[in-house]
């Protein structure tokens, strides 16, 4: 099977999002993000677009988002994104824009 293919949604100083591509091409073996997270995880930090830090995110080949809670290029967990994260994420703001508001 072949290694995941997926898009960047986002990816500044507080978060990394990705877009499982791999339902654009059917009838092709290419793995999901989800069962290709261990690799995309050692490859985004190995050219620096991951940092503990940063908050990684994707959405799945159905459209659902998933966190992916990560620790010096290996994966912990996943797990549903807080309120807050989706907040930030659904409307483009940062840790900063949040922090304004407090």
């Amino acid at each position: 099977m072949v290694r995941s293919i997926y898009s960047v949604v986002r990816n500044d100083e507080d978060f990394l999002i990705l877009q499982d591509d791999s339902c654009n091409f059917p009838g092709q073996a290419f793995k999901s993000v989800t069962n290709d997270i261990d690799m995309i995880i050692e490859d985004m930090y190995a050219d620096e677009h991951l940092t503990d830090e940063k908050c990684f995110l994707y959405y799945d080949s159905e459209g659902e988002l998933t966190e992916v809670k990560h620790t010096i290029g290996k994966l912990r967990n996943f797990s549903h994104p807080t309120s807050q994260t989706r907040f930030m994420v659904e409307n483009g703001l940062g840790l900063k824009d949040m922090q304004n508001d407090l």
